[in-house]
């Protein structure tokens, strides 16, 4: 199925793509069976379960590897608790250095900083969320970094536990979920936001050859009304990093 085939999939789908009703946050103990991980609540409500764990004086770690996908779903998290609680002081850390050129011309176009976790004080923040992974993900995932909330897409992966959670591994981009986060918030999202999660489902999704459901694709036409697309095509293209370009003078 061609992109523009998806594209008109999603735009005929319904004039709000999202579900009312999905798989989505809940309570995880470290005996709960897999199948139990998650619940079927409104996003409403789980929204408002979710909001209703900060205050504005809270400070917030989110913890990712820093993909296109991980970077957006990180901006998103970051937009809808500042917006609804008026968050004090949150930091992006990365599991993972920076090192496609790509994921770095994003970062730096969007004016992002996403520090080393050896480079932050991570007993100065009380809540630390890790998005697009899974704590069993790491083989040596620090103690100090024990995650309170997990957002992901992926298949849950060994014996974890997280006080909110939201793991959904039927989407094909975690920046779908965070869309509908966004939406249900009723936030104005700004333009970079935009353009970091269409991009983050274009990549994700490998331009909808992997598996993907309806809610990817009508997140990715969304935010087509209102992304920089012209700062995307620049992103895409830029995939030789600076230092080589000399060998082809």
């Amino acid at each position: 199925m061609t992109l523009a085939t998806l594209f008109l999939s999603a735009v005929f789908h319904t004039h709000f793509p999202f579900r009312s009703h999905a798989c989505i946050m809940t309570e995880h103990k470290a005996d709960t069976p897999k199948k139990a991980i998650v619940k079927h609540r409104s996003l409403k409500e789980a929204i408002e379960r979710f909001c209703a764990q900060f205050s504005s004086k809270d400070h917030v770690l989110i913890v990712i590897d820093p993909d296109p996908d991980a970077i957006a779903s990180a901006m998103a998290l970051r937009e809808i608790l500042q917006r609804t609680k008026g968050l004090s002081k949150s930091a992006f850390v990365s599991t993972e250095p920076l090192d496609r050129q790509q994921n770095i011309e994003l970062v730096s176009c969007l004016h992002l900083d996403i520090q080393r976790m050896n480079q932050v004080d991570v007993a100065s923040y009380r809540v630390t969320a890790l998005l697009d992974a899974q704590p069993s993900f790491f083989t040596h995932f620090p103690d100090a970094l024990r995650p309170q909330i997990v957002f992901d897409h992926h298949p849950y992966e060994g014996q974890w536990s997280a006080e909110l959670m939201d793991v959904r591994p039927n989407y094909g981009a975690l920046s779908s979920i965070l869309t509908e986060y966004l939406l249900c918030s009723r936030i104005k999202i700004p333009r970079n936001l935009h353009t970091a999660l269409l991009y983050g489902i274009k990549t994700d999704t490998d331009n909808f050859d992997r598996a993907t459901i309806i809610e990817d694709i009508s997140a990715y036409a969304y935010h087509t009304k209102y992304a920089n697309m012209p700062l995307i095509r620049r992103i895409e293209l830029n995939q030789t990093p600076d230092r080589f370009l000399k060998y082809f003078h």
